[in-house]
Formats: structure tokens, sequence, C-alpha cells
């Protein structure tokens, strides 16, 4: 089994299952913390303890996630999600949908 690695705000699923990581996980990462920035904070913020703050991901439903969110980042999780451990994610996929989003919200995207 893996040892922790990382932040656990940010840390995805698998690291808190003691699984190992792969790509897929570092865009998990990279989504709460695009979370974070357009909410102002994830649900599990305020989760002292690795434990209270694992439980608190597998309770928390998309709507709580995802709210106030752009409907673009429900697609990069799905997408996200779909992936094995050896797949290699299509990142300019994820890029576009991710600069999609920002123009239609009005974020300078350059």
């Amino acid at each position: 089994a893996a040892g922790f690695r990382g932040t656990v705000r940010y840390a995805p699923l698998s690291c808190h299952i003691r699984r190992e990581t792969c790509r897929k996980d570092d865009i998990e990462s990279w989504l709460y913390q695009q979370i974070e920035m357009t909410r102002g904070a994830l649900p599990w913020r305020s989760m002292d303890d690795k434990r209270d703050d694992e439980r608190a991901r597998y309770d928390v439903g998309l709507r709580e996630l995802m709210g106030g969110c752009p409907r673009e980042y429900i697609e990069i999780l799905r997408y996200i999600d779909s992936l094995r451990f050896y797949d290699k994610p299509d990142y300019n996929k994820i890029y576009k949908v991710h600069t999609f989003d920002r123009k239609i919200c009005g974020r300078d995207v350059s």
C-alpha cells in the first residue's frame, strides 16, 4: 500500500484509501484547486483529521461539491472518473473544456 503523499485538502480519493496514485489523480487534485478558487472553499475545508476528510469526500454529493461552479467542471470530473490507472489522460480535452468554461464566465484565458 502506498503511503500518504501530498496536501490533504487537495488529495485525490486514491490517496486517502492508500492506493498508488497515477496521472488521473493529479488531475483530480488540480480540479479540487479549481473548485476551491471558484467557490472559495471545498466542502471538507474544516476537517482537521485525514480520516474525517476522507469520510467527507465519500459523503459529499456532486451538488455540494460543484455548487456555484461551471457545469464544465462536472464534465471534467466525469472524465477523470472514467479513466483507469494506466490510462493516459487527454490533457488537450481537459484544457479545451476548461478554456471554454473560462470564456463563458468572462475570465481572461491567456
